[in-house]
Parts: C-alpha cells; sequence; structure tokens
C-alpha cells in the first residue's frame, strides 16, 4: 500500500517536472493550467482509497465535449471542471453511489460511460447476450444435422437433370 503510494506520488512528480518548462515559458498563469496545477496537488494529496474512487469515477464519466472519451482521459475545460467538482464531492466524503447520482441528476444517464444494470437499461445489456446464445445453438443444431437435401433441390433435381443431358445431346 505504501508502495503504491510511492509510485504514485513519484509519477504525479514526473509528470510536474514534464510541465515545468512549459509553465517557466508561460508568460503568466492561465485559469486552465491553475485548475491543472491544483488538480496535480490534490491528487498527491490523496489516500489510496480516495484515489481508486476518483480514478474509477472519472473513467466512468463521458466528456460531454469529447467523443468516446472519459473525462478522465479528456483535457476539455468542461471535463476539467467535472473533475474539480468530483475532487470537491469526495473531499466533501461522497461514496461512488452519491457521486454517480450526482451527476446524472445534474446531466443525465448520457454522462454514464456504461448503461445502468436495472430496470429497461436491462435490456441493452441482455440483448448481446441472447444473440449470442441464438447464434451458438443455431451453430450446434446445423452441426448435428445429418446431411441432407433442401427441399428446393428435391423437387427441381430431376428437371435440372433433363436439362443437362438435353444440353449435352445437343452439343454432341
Amino acid at each position: 500500500m505504501k508502495r503504491e503510494l510511492c509510485v504514485q506520488v513519484g509519477l504525479l512528480s514526473l509528470i510536474g517536472y514534464l510541465h515545468l518548462p512549459m509553465a517557466v515559458a508561460a508568460p503568466a498563469t492561465t485559469p486552465e493550467t491553475s485548475v491543472i496545477s491544483q488538480h496535480q496537488a490534490w491528487l498527491m494529496a490523496q489516500d489510496p482509497a480516495a484515489l481508486k474512487l476518483y480514478y474509477r469515477m472519472a473513467e466512468d464519466l463521458r466528456c460531454p465535449t469529447c467523443t468516446g472519451l472519459s473525462v478522465l482521459q479528456s483535457d476539455a475545460p468542461f471535463s476539467e471542471q467535472i473533475k474539480s467538482r468530483l475532487q470537491e464531492l469526495i473531499d466533501g466524503g461522497g461514496t461512488e453511489a452519491e457521486i454517480r447520482d450526482f451527476f446524472v441528476e445534474r446531466y443525465g444517464l448520457w454522462i454514464l460511460r456504461t448503461p445502468p444494470k436495472q430496470g429497461m437499461h436491462l435490456i441493452l445489456w441482455l440483448i448481446p447476450l441472447v444473440f449470442g446464445l441464438v447464434g451458438v445453438w443455431a451453430g450446434l443444431r446445423l452441426l448435428r444435422q445429418p446431411d441432407r437435401v433442401p427441399p428446393a433441390v428435391e423437387l427441381w433435381a430431376p428437371r435440372l437433370e433433363d436439362e443437362v443431358a438435353r444440353s449435352q445431346d445437343a452439343t454432341h
């Protein structure tokens, strides 16, 4: 546990060190850079349980302005605001369910990257499973059937044989 914390602090220090040349080159501090530095300081000050909750929730929340990215993956200003609010909720002692409910209440279910596994959304989780099971069942059924001639071939076979015989007679 201590080792995890040391590794996380070391990684965050490395990230801060890599951002140092950009901060020195910048003539003035912008609101975005101050949010990022506050964000990094907050991450370094947290215990492992709070960090796990933060990363789990930030990965589960969708970036409102980016396509297909989580809040954790995005650097968009709107995502930074959501990350700041997430930090405030964690500092306030919010549980995972309370934090999720807060964001769903504020932004709707679309803010979640995965639909809830309850109510009507359960159908979204079950449909692929049902189609997969039906496909496996159909495949096994086809494999177990003895080789048989389809009914259409049985009806047309005599006529096709006559046509083939006539065409062979006409060419000879």
